[in-house]
């Protein structure tokens, strides 16, 4: 058998062989744990001396994965109001629901710094919302939200609202 034909043999061989082992390792996928994070799970809904409401973000377990990429996770927390009663409270939110999220007369008046995160990270967070020193007392909505977006564009949004009286002490600490 001539020397050209005994390498084109090994050259088909080596060809076929590459392919194999392209296949096999194309289809070798990495499963990975997702987790949810919530918001606070509770605290005290009267705020009188607090400078600042800690807002602990937990995560739970979501099913698994074989993606490529972690989806994007923020973490936002907002204090809005003030409302002059819980049927105040109420009816914002009702209305901001039905709006997108934009609370019709009522002002954002102190917010956390958004926490950015991805699915496949299971950590304790914890944003902290400064209240300003001369809130006017009454109802407040400790809005926050669970933004999610995954690697081909699609978004997310959960969100909850808790009520909070603030009534802060005339001597409340200025900074």
């Amino acid at each position: 058998m001539p020397v050209w034909r005994k390498c084109s043999y090994l050259v088909v061989f080596l060809i076929i062989l590459g392919v194999l082992l392209f296949t096999a390792c194309s289809f070798t996928q990495t499963t990975h744990q997702t987790y949810i994070y919530h918001g606070p799970a509770g605290f005290d809904d009267t705020i009188g001396s607090l400078k600042q409401i800690p807002i602990q973000w937990s995560s739970t377990t979501d099913p698994t994965t074989t993606t490529n990429a972690p989806d994007t996770v923020i973490l936002n927390a907002e204090l809005v109001g003030p409302f002059t009663s819980i049927d105040d409270f109420l009816r914002g939110v009702r209305q901001s629901n039905a709006s997108n999220g934009v609370f019709v007369g009522k002002s954002v008046v102190a917010s956390a710094k958004p926490i950015t995160t991805d699915s496949w990270t299971n950590k304790l967070f914890t944003s902290l919302v400064d209240v300003p020193p001369h809130l006017k007392p009454g109802y407040y909505d400790l809005y926050h939200t669970v933004l999610v977006k995954s690697p081909d564009g699609k978004v997310k949004m959960t969100r909850a609202d808790l009520p909070l009286k603030i009534n802060l002490p005339k001597d409340f600490p200025n900074p």
